[in-house]
């Protein structure tokens, strides 16, 4: 949704890259973009990506959903021989709660969310007093 946003109908952006890492108490969504060096440009992608954000607090639709699901469980199983996600993964879940969860724990976990589990945890999580922005630019910006 995002990357269609914010490339396809704006042509803002060049490349979206979104990730998130989860632990037993906390977690991070992370998004980062290229774009033009222009303020302007920046302040304006920024605003979508909340304005849709918010979005979300408000209804997500089972394609949507079952879409990001289906990529996220995809994309775990493109990671089943990558030797550095491994560990990474597997020393974090150690760390941090004492258990060790393979990819193919971590897919049963994810087939078995549904979209109503989601919407607690949505209208907690997206608001924008919780979220740090990193932007390298020449310019100082402040956000509208």
């Amino acid at each position: 949704v995002l990357y269609t946003e914010l490339r396809n109908k704006k042509g803002l952006i060049y490349h979206l890259h979104m990730e998130q890492e989860n632990y037993e108490d906390f977690g991070q969504l992370i998004i980062s973009y290229g774009t033009e060096n222009n303020i302007n440009l920046t302040i304006q992608s920024i605003n979508i990506i909340f304005k849709e954000l918010q979005k979300l607090k408000l209804k997500i639709n089972q394609k949507d959903f079952n879409d990001s699901k289906n990529n996220l469980i995809e994309t775990l199983k493109l990671k089943k021989n990558k030797s550095y996600w491994n560990a990474y993964s597997y020393s974090n879940d150690y760390y941090h709660q004492k258990k060790l969860f393979t990819i193919n724990d971590m897919i049963k976990i994810y087939e078995k969310i549904k979209l109503n589990d989601l919407y607690p945890i949505v209208k907690q999580v997206f608001n924008p007093e919780y979220c740090n922005i990193c932007y390298t630019g020449n310019t100082k910006i402040q956000l509208i």
